[in-house]
Order: C-alpha cells, then structure tokens, then sequence
C-alpha cells in the first residue's frame, strides 16, 4: 500500500513539473503571438499575470488532480513544442544572410550580463541583385524609446556613433517613446542625426498608442521624412530612382497597399516588424529594415530570448536573413521598455552599406 502511495505521489509530482513547463510554453507562445499586441493598459496590465497564473497554476493542479489524464496530453504539447524549436532554429539557420564584416563595441560575457547600455554598431555589405547605381550606406536606428530611465546623453552618444559613419540614408523603424510625456526629450534627439541624402522614418506601436500624432509633428519638425503605410521617390545620380517605402501595419490609421515599383530601380522599405517580410518581399522590396523584438531584451544563458512579440517565435529575432531573394534585417534597437533594462543583450545600431551586384 505504501509504496502505490508513493507511486502515485511521484507520477502526480512528475506530472506536475512537467505541466508547469508546458503551461509556461504555452503561455510564452501566447505572448509571442497575441497578448503581446494589445495596448499598453489596465486591461493588458491585469490580463498578462492572471493568464499566467491560469495557465500555469490550472496546468499544475490538473497534473496533481488527474496525473494519469493530464501526463499523455502535457507529454504531447512538449514533444510538439520541441519539434516546433527544432523547426525554427533550422530555418533560422537556413534563412541566415552574411554576416557582418565589423561589430564594435562591448563585447558580451557571462560575468556581465547586464547590457543596457552596451550599444554595439553592426556593419553589413550586401550586394542587391539589378542594382547597378552607386553604393549607398543605410544607417537604422529602431526601438529608441526615450525617457528618463536611461541617460539623455546615451542616446546622443548613439547618434554620435550613426554620423561618425556618414551614411548617405538614416532609417528609423518606429517606438520612439513609451509615454507621450518623454516626447519633450525627442525633438533635440533628432536634430543631431545626420544623413546624406535624408533620414526616413515610420512609427511603432507604442509610438501609436502614446499619440501618433504628436509623434510624427516631432519628427516632422526635425526635418525627417515621415512615410507611414506610404512611399517616397528618390532620384540617385540624376538617373536611378529609389523607392523607400513604409509598412506601419498592424498599429497604422490605414491599411499598408502595395506601391507601383515599375519605374523603381532599387525598391527598400522599413516595417517595424519583420512580421511583414513575405508581403513586403512579394511586393518588389529588396531590403527591408525592422525592430520592435529588442532581440528579446533579456536573454538566458544558452537558451536565448524569452519573450519575442512575433508570429514567427524566434525566427527572426536579430541580424541579416535571406528571405526569398530579399534581404531583411532586423535591428535590436537602441532602448528598452518594461523595464528598460537589457540582459546578455546587447543594443544595436545597423550600418548596411548596398552595394551593385556583380551580376
């Protein structure tokens, strides 16, 4: 009798563990994928923690309750989560671009996993199949979200490093501010940056639910090219147009459409998530810019990010890939939100200099 006891006390436990890590992958997942793209709110607030505890806490008192019920279906949901990590971290590896020829800055290591401020800038040189104009350096600077939390001069400090690379392009691919009273920080930010031929912008998320508005007026006002779910035309050596087109989808006061790109000869677009690279790649774009994941801004030790706001889960979660013939990347940002701090992941800047192909 005692040892049925046992047993039993041990399957329950078993299953009980075993529920507590499926629940948690399922609620991740959920996170990833759905709550992760609600407005910042009381709602969201109450609803994150308390699906936590009903996924998790349900899970495990399920296992304790009914192990011989609960431990086949937990067992099932784990192997199909692993499966599904599997499959990912294949066609992450399978999608991945060239890698970059320089990366300066702090270097990341185990004994200092705090990062917040380890801004690094990352260089890449692409050549873009049909362009034949002169090579062009893209700077993108994403995910700034200002406020007092981290040093004004930080940020300087990171545009400072942008101009030191004379880019001909600036690209900034939304979430500037949290809450709408930082805003007073942005426009002398955006001042200092430095662009060639002009600096391009669309908004993020929470851009949209600080105030939309206000936001893009800011940006206006420091001479930045708003383009929104639009597009703009560039004229590059009196002859060679380049398309720059946004893609502020799904937060946007209107639906992204597909531009003409017939008498484009260099098509690139920003999308502050990279969500969007098959529709934008099927529309013409050949390299598109994004953020909004901060490359999860806390990551585990071998295990990597967390939390990664995509339906894609980790796919795309940082660097250059290859999708289809375009090129996506996908930038880490400069700040952080909820809290701002960064673990064993670092801040970027993207320097990406476009180059004609060879063939």
């Amino acid at each position: 009798m005692r040892a049925i006891i046992e047993s039993g006390l041990a399957l329950a436990l078993l299953s009980a563990v075993l529920g507590f890590i499926a629940g948690a992958g399922v609620y991740v997942f959920s996170i990833n994928r759905l709550l992760g793209y609600l407005r910042d709110s009381l709602i969201k607030s109450i609803l994150l923690p308390s699906t936590l505890f009903l996924v998790i806490g349900g899970w495990c008192l399920w296992g304790i309750l009914s192990p011989r019920t609960a431990l086949p279906f937990t067992m099932t949901v784990l192997v199909g989560m692993a499966l599904g990590e599997i499959g990912t971290s294949l066609l992450r590896r399978f999608e991945r671009g060239a890698p970059p020829i320089s990366t300066s800055g702090p270097l990341v290591t185990w004994r200092h996993p705090l990062t917040t401020t380890a801004l690094q800038v990352i260089q890449y040189q692409v050549p873009v199949a049909g362009w034949q104009g002169p090579a062009l350096r893209i700077a993108q600077l994403s995910d700034w979200h200002v406020s007092e939390k981290l040093p004004l001069e930080y940020f300087h400090q990171a545009i400072a490093q942008s101009n030191q690379k004379s880019p001909d392009l600036v690209f900034l691919t939304g979430d500037f501010i949290t809450k709408l009273s930082d805003l007073r920080f942005l426009l002398e930010l955006l001042q200092a940056v430095e662009s060639r031929l002009g600096t391009y912008a669309i908004l993020g998320n929470h851009d949209y639910w600080a105030d939309a508005g206000k936001v893009s007026a800011c940006l206006r006002q420091a001479g930045v090219h708003m383009l929104h779910n639009g597009w703009e035309q560039l004229l590059i050596d009196d002859k060679r147009r380049v398309l720059i087109l946004g893609c502020e989808d799904p937060w946007g006061d209107d639906r992204w459409e597909p531009p003409n790109i017939q008498n484009a000869d260099l098509v690139l677009a920003l999308s502050h998530t990279a969500d969007h690279i098959y529709r934008l790649q099927k529309a013409g774009a050949q390299v598109v810019f994004s953020g909004h994941y901060h490359a999860g801004q806390i990551q585990l030790p071998v295990l990597g990010p967390v939390i990664i706001p995509s339906k894609y889960g980790k796919r795309f979660q940082r660097g250059h890939f290859l999708i289809r013939g375009a090129h996506l990347f996908v930038s880490a940002g400069i700040g952080g939100v909820q809290p701002p701090a960064r673990i064993y992941c670092p801040p970027d800047i993207l320097i990406v200099d476009i180059v004609p192909s060879s063939g």
